[in-house]
């Protein structure tokens, strides 16, 4: 979850949360450096203020959550944006959109016509987390195995 001090600063204030000593800017530094340290992790999300209100903002948090474990979500509506790549993969999309890099390397690995075998690498900034999954097709119902 995104500190108030960003984009909520009027609710940023030592009188609701004894546990705050920071400034304003401090705590947006140090929310940006734990973003930073935690991009590549395959179940990252960001928690922003653009909802109106605290509880919406917690609401979103629950929807992750349980997204990621696998529980029915709350609501089905998700953002998803159409980008298109010109020349050496400049990527065009409108001035609101924040636009992220990562980089990822993918290596397959032979192992029969109904398996799927591959290692994954994503990240950034020389932060970067490793996967194994290996997919296999038995009587049309897939079956995946990641580690």
């Amino acid at each position: 979850m995104v500190t108030c001090a960003d984009g909520a600063v009027e609710f940023y204030t030592g009188e609701n949360n004894e546990a705050r000593y920071e400034s304003v800017e401090e705590a947006i530094n140090l929310d940006r450096r734990l973003i930073n340290a935690w991009v590549g992790h395959p179940h990252f999300s960001i928690i922003s203020n653009q909802e109106a209100g605290f509880q919406k903002k917690v609401d979103k948090c629950v929807e992750t959550v349980c997204k990621y474990i696998g529980l029915p979500t709350p609501t089905n509506f998700y953002k998803k944006f159409l980008l298109s790549a010109h020349g050496n993969f400049e990527v065009v999309a409108p001035q609101s959109v924040k636009l992220e890099f990562f980089q990822i390397e993918e290596v397959f690995l032979v192992q029969g016509d109904t398996t799927e075998n591959f290692l994954r690498k994503a990240g950034k900034n020389d932060s970067f987390t490793y996967s194994h999954e290996i997919r296999s097709y038995t009587a049309g119902e897939r079956i995946e195995k990641r580690r």
